[in-house]
């Protein structure tokens, strides 16, 4: 705020934003005349884009961006003039939100003017652009930066990003919201496949679903910090496609029941500074134990979502079946948490709950774990330079269900659990600052094989991101997964003339091709060796494709 003060004494018409609309009015109020003052977060580019309209509209340029990340002593002002976030830099006494200043006065003296000839931007919208994003990378950071660019060479280009949904902004609403603590997601998604060979018979099939969600940031929109809200719902439709050819892995990780449901929603309370989180309501259990890192990236159902002897073995709760829950979380060091909860193990939830809307407990608890470790998902430029950063996710987890499950025979005993394992690395970067490049993915789960059929499930894959260099938001994957079936089953099931049965093995080749930033087109193969664990039946080929729509 000092900083705002000295800027309107000399004469600059000055803009601030923060995030809390309360501590905005008090600032604006102590600094006084030639000041406006614009709600939002420089972290959210919807909040960026109002930012700019606003300016654009009341003042029509930007002399001065001055970017303050936190409350501080002052030092000295930099003199490195390169355009980094690098360095010693001059921090507001009180202000922990970036500022603009709009026009100055036109003679360039005292300490306004000094500071004007260190900073001096070009006045284009090319420049403004550049500006503005050098905002961004500075708050996001956190970095005790003040920043400075030397004057470019200009443009003629406007400050403008894609659009990220197929209804826009609507109108301003959607950032207004946002700038609010509300946030919503819309989409469409389907799979239709087909195998021309192969499997128990050669047919095709498609699944639909269409999802919304809203997430509530009590923080921003009451100042109750650290309480979130979540819920989200679905219509889900079309034909099972791996029922229908006899697979173990279904080629489809959507295929789930016919449904129009409220799938889960919960309340959250962050304490001790972000490091122990509660939550509580319906929780659909894979969303947060067993799930895959890398999902989005692939088709076939264990990658596609998660490991999935998770609900046939434990009955552990999946999306969209939500069942009543509640998680602990402890987020120990910045890098690994250990989260457990108790759900409820409903063991038929689509009839149980046809509609999400009845909170229904059934059958016998699932008590779930999961300790996790994280490393490299820092900002690239925190440290004020960009360089090549190799983030991965290793997790261990297990789920425990103290009900009755039966061995081959028919005899029913108390208890049953999985375990499971989880690696995500990146491998290869190709460049500095960027994501594109090689990461792998490798997991398992296992179970006791004297009350589990399917008792043990192995995942892998590879995926390239921006294979193709002036395409980086494309991604081409590859996948294994390789399903048994337990001995006592197998042989049980041979005693009375049925298949031997072994190991079901699928491979999976895909390109997810963003038509546009809510547009996906993404054509997959998937390969079927001994279908269903089971050398009589044909190997299948599934050739097809998945589409989604962002609105």
């Amino acid at each position: 705020m000092a900083t705002a003060k000295l800027f309107v004494n000399e004469g600059a018409y000055v803009f601030i934003t923060r995030r809390r609309q309360k501590g905005l009015d008090q600032a604006v109020k102590a600094i006084g005349s030639n000041v406006s003052g614009v709600q939002g977060d420089v972290a959210q580019l919807a909040d960026l884009d109002r930012l700019y309209r606003t300016v654009s509209k009341a003042k029509r340029r930007i002399d001065i961006v001055f970017a303050n990340a936190g409350e501080g002593r002052g030092h000295e002002y930099s003199r490195n003039h390169t355009g980094t976030c690098a360095g010693p830099r001059w921090k507001s006494a009180s202000t922990d939100e970036p500022m603009l200043v709009g026009q100055a006065k036109s003679e360039r003296s005292g300490a306004f003017g000094e500071l004007y000839e260190r900073h001096r931007f070009g006045r284009t919208t090319g420049k403004l652009f550049f500006m503005v994003v050098l905002l961004l990378l500075c708050s996001a950071t956190r970095i005790f930066a003040q920043t400075a660019m030397a004057p470019s060479d200009g443009g003629s280009g406007s400050y403008s990003q894609p659009r990220q949904y197929l209804f826009g902004d609507w109108g301003g609403k959607r950032s207004e919201l946002a700038t609010r603590g509300v946030t919503f997601s819309f989409f469409y998604v389907a799979d239709l496949q087909a195998n021309p060979v192969g499997g128990l018979e050669q047919t095709q099939a498609g699944w639909g679903r269409i999802r919304g969600t809203m997430d509530v940031d009590f923080g921003k929109l009451r100042e109750w910090n650290g309480l979130t809200l979540h819920a989200t719902g679905l219509w889900q439709f079309g034909t099972n496609l791996g029922g229908k050819i006899g697979t173990i892995a279904n080629p489809s990780g959507l295929v789930s029941a016919h449904a129009t449901r409220l799938d889960s929603w919960w309340l959250q309370q962050a304490f001790f500074n972000n490091h122990l989180f509660v939550k509580a309501g319906q929780l659909a259990g894979l969303d947060f134990y067993g799930n895959q890192i890398y999902g989005a990236s692939y088709v076939i159902e264990p990658l596609d979502y998660a490991f999935g002897n998770l609900f046939t073995n434990t009955f552990e709760s999946f999306n969209p079946a939500g069942t009543p829950g509640v998680q602990v979380r402890v987020q120990a060091t910045r890098d690994f948490y250990v989260t457990a909860a108790a759900i409820s193990g409903n063991r038929n939830p689509y009839q149980q709950d046809t509609t999400g809307l009845s909170f229904v407990i059934k059958d016998s608890p699932d008590f779930l774990f999961e300790a996790g470790y994280t490393h490299g998902y820092d900002n690239p430029a925190a440290s004020g330079w960009l360089r090549r950063v190799y983030p991965g996710t290793f997790k261990f987890g297990g789920a425990y269900n103290g009900g009755k499950f039966a061995n081959p025979s028919g005899v029913r005993s108390s208890g049953n659990y999985l375990i499971y394992g989880d690696i995500n690395q990146a491998l290869y970067r190709a460049e500095a600052g960027s994501n594109r490049g090689l990461d792998a993915t490798l997991g398992f789960d296992w179970s006791p094989d004297d009350v589990d059929r399917q008792n043990s499930q192995i995942t892998a894959g590879l995926r390239y991101n921006g294979l193709i260099p002036s395409r980086p938001q494309d991604a081409v994957a590859f996948a294994v997964v390789y399903s048994t079936i337990s001995d006592p089953f197998r042989f049980a099931e041979a005693s009375i003339g049925l298949p031997l049965l072994g190991a079901e093995k699928a491979i999976e080749l895909n390109y997810a091709f963003h038509v546009t930033p809510y547009v996906l087109f993404q054509p997959v193969f998937q390969y079927y060796v001994d279908v269903g664990a089971n050398s009589r039946i044909p190997n299948a080929a599934i050739l097809g494709f998945r589409t989604q729509v962002n609105f």
